[in-house]
């Protein structure tokens, strides 16, 4: 029986093909594809084989609860192209065995993508106090040195030079916009995979009830502009909202969208005020390149300490059964943002003043974590 099923491992070496897939599930050497290699360490696993790198939560794909050598076909057939999918393939949140931690001390989840540029708001503690001025050609701040942050939107933004941003009126926002001056081509960074995080205090009660703490990823340079490309919108927003839910927000086309896993989170109560509240928006692709996850953490009362005390407030994946009106542009509402335009920006709405501190960009390597 043994000699059996030797034969079969080596039967599995000829189930060869072109495509390679980036999936967590079926990857259990994670080395963030699915192939014949995979296959090799699930069926060398069922007969007794010790492997290093071989991680079994992600080799059960039939929902067995067993590994087995019908688990090392499946994946051998999914990488020739016979199945699409697994029967049991949710989309986990991957666990970094140790969190790092950002230039603020706070928590970082998953690693910095090699030779990625982020940002970050340490020009806020440069003792300069400015305020930004809404004008398409010199919104930018002038004490950030990658020159990246600027002024969008409607109301007013003052740095006060100690670490902390002020936003109020009514569309106020500031973009870290990697594009040099206004172009839309060759960016100088790219963010699309991202960890954004943000420490925020209300001031006050007035504000929208959808406004908030609001972080909007994947958004093109010019897609909320009067002047710009409306389809070129295409925003995922965390939004922790003033009304005292929470929920994700897709934009497709400026300025309708479709709101998914809205619920309460202050326990029926509207977001607190004079209160610094975390908030971390993770943002990145899964299954292939072919959907993305979306990860809300908040830090209620922590301040940051020890690097915050953060919780998953929500979570989704986008499938492309996430629809969002795009009348007009050259994309179905149901399009999956797996690209998007590589700004990550900060708003609020209709609120006289909020303070914001601790602003960080990053480019992430999910998987690498792991």
């Amino acid at each position: 029986m043994k000699h059996g099923k030797t034969a079969f491992i080596f039967l599995l070496l000829f189930w060869a093909a072109f495509v390679s897939h980036a999936q967590e599930l079926g990857d259990v050497n994670h080395d963030n594809r699915i192939d014949i290699i995979d296959a090799l360490f699930v069926a060398r696993h069922y007969v007794g084989f010790d492997m290093m790198d071989f991680y079994a939560a992600q080799a059960d794909v039939d929902c067995s609860s067993t590994i087995n050598i019908v688990d090392a076909l499946l994946i051998a057939r999914f990488y020739v192209g016979l199945v699409v999918g697994f029967e049991c393939d949710p989309v986990m949140t991957p666990d970094p065995k140790e969190p790092g931690f950002d230039v603020f001390g706070i928590k970082a989840f998953y690693p910095t993508k090699a030779g990625s540029l982020g940002w970050d708001s340490r020009h806020w503690n440069n003792g300069i106090n400015r305020t930004l001025s809404n004008d398409i050609m010199s919104g930018n701040d002038p004490e950030d040195p990658s020159f990246w942050s600027e002024y969008r939107g409607s109301g007013v933004l003052t740095i006060d030079g100690q670490g902390q941003l002020s936003m109020g009126g009514t569309q106020p926002r500031i973009y870290i916009n990697p594009y040099p001056g206004q172009e839309e081509e060759n960016p100088q960074m790219f963010f699309k995979n991202v960890e954004a995080t943000v420490y925020f205090t209300r001031i006050g009660s007035d504000g929208a009830n959808w406004g908030g703490c609001i972080i909007g990823a994947r958004s093109g340079p010019n897609g909320h502009s009067s002047w710009g490309d409306y389809c070129d919108a295409t925003t995922y927003y965390a939004r922790l909202r003033y009304d005292g839910h929470v929920d994700f927000y897709k934009e497709l086309k400026h300025p309708d969208g479709s709101s998914v896993m809205y619920q309460e989170f202050w326990d029926g109560a509207v977001l607190p005020a004079d209160r610094w509240i975390g908030v971390k928006f993770c943002v990145y692709n899964v299954r292939n390149d072919s959907q993305v996850k979306l990860e809300l953490y908040v830090d209620r009362a922590s301040g940051g300490s020890e690097g915050g005390n953060w919780e998953l407030a929500i979570e989704t994946v986008d499938d492309g059964s996430w629809q969002s009106p795009a009348s007009g542009c050259n994309y179905p509402e149901t399009m999956v943002i797996t690209r998007g335009g590589g700004v990550v920006f900060i708003r609020n709405t209709d609120a006289a003043e909020a303070h914001y501190k601790w602003f960080s960009v990053r480019e992430i390597d999910v998987f690498a974590a792991d």
